[in-house]
């Protein structure tokens, strides 16, 4: 049985490339513009609260990925590290200009202009630049930058895209439709 076709989300009228370059380009930019900004000292809010109990400024240099996993102690390792995220990078960026759907276009682009930022910190630094210290009180939970945050969202846009309905495809996209 077949259901009622689903309306056309407005995302659906962009073409997904031009939404994947225009993601990439946003998380970049603003990664670097503002990380950039504290690494040079010119925010000097080294310690700031932003929002009591939860969002303090803390200035850390990330040698690992995730929550300092695969800590790298010398410049072997991080350039290691850098060529395995490099190449899982890339691998999202062609999946990001391949697909047809928007949505999961820019979600991708989000990760992959999170993941060029940070890469670009590790390369010129062998470390990624974290300044965001997240808690609950005194339960520290971590601390990221701009690039994590545009990595996360990136997720929850493919998680969306996953669980959203889709627009009707024409039967010749997708065989398991044919009547």
């Amino acid at each position: 049985m077949k259901g009622a076709p689903v309306q056309n989300r407005a995302i659906d009228k962009y073409s997904p490339r031009l939404v994947a370059i225009s993601a990439i380009t946003l998380a970049l930019v603003l990664d670097l513009a503002i990380s950039r900004a504290f690494v040079l000292g010119r925010a000097g809010m080294d310690g700031t609260t932003l929002i009591p109990g939860l969002l303090d400024i803390h200035y850390m240099w990330n040698r690992g990925i995730s929550f300092s996993f695969l800590w790298q102690s010398n410049a072997w390792g991080s350039f290691a590290l850098s060529l395995c995220i490099l190449g899982l990078t890339v691998a999202v960026l062609v999946y990001a200009l391949r697909t047809e759907r928007p949505l999961l276009a820019g979600a991708l682009g989000l990760i992959v202009g999170g993941a060029s930022g940070n890469l670009i910190d590790r390369l010129l630094y062998n470390a990624v630049f974290d300044f965001l210290f997240v808690h609950i009180g005194t339960i520290r939970l971590f601390v990221c930058n701009i690039g994590d945050i545009f990595i996360s969202c990136g997720f929850l846009g493919v998680a969306a895209d996953a669980l959203l309905p889709t627009t009707e495809r024409p039967v010749g996209e997708n065989s398991s439709n044919a009547n």
